[in-house]
C-alpha cells in the first residue's frame, strides 16, 4: 500500500470518522463529517479518480483497496450519500478485472471486498 497514495491515504478515510465519533464536535452547526474528515475524503477520491484517468488498463488491486477503504469509512460516517455510487464502482471495477477471482494478493483483495 506504501506504493499508490490513494490506497495508502484512504487508511485515513477509515479512522477518519471513528476520531470524529470519538471526539465530536458539539458546536449547533455540525451536520456530519468533520471539515478533515471531509478533505481527505476528497484528496482520496482525487487520487482514485487520477489512477483511473491515468490506466488505460483496468482498475488495480490498490486502486481497489483505496475504494474499499474510501467505502468503509463512508459507513462509519454520519452521512453517506455517495456511498451507492461508490458501491457500483466498485462492482463496475471488480466486473471489469473478470470477478473476484481475477483480483491479486492471493485472495486477500477479494476478501477485503467481499468484507
Amino acid at each position: 500500500m506504501y506504493e499508490d497514495p490513494a490506497a495508502f491515504l484512504s487508511t485515513l478515510c477509515i479512522s477518519a470518522p471513528y476520531v470524529d465519533t470519538m471526539q465530536p464536535d458539539t458546536s449547533p452547526n455540525r451536520q456530519g463529517d468533520s471539515a478533515s474528515t471531509l478533505a481527505v475524503r476528497q484528496e482520496v477520491m482525487g487520487l482514485i479518480n487520477r489512477n483511473l484517468r491515468q490506466t488505460a488498463r483496468k482498475a488495480d488491486d490498490l486502486t481497489i483497496v483505496a475504494v474499499v477503504q474510501l467505502l468503509t469509512g463512508e459507513m462509519m460516517s454520519l452521512t453517506c450519500e455517495s456511498l451507492a455510487v461508490h458501491e457500483h464502482g466498485l462492482t463496475a471495477m471488480i466486473m471489469e478485472r473478470g470477478g473476484l477471482e481475477q483480483l491479486g494478493g492471493n485472495g486477500r483483495v477479494a476478501s477485503t471486498c467481499t468484507m
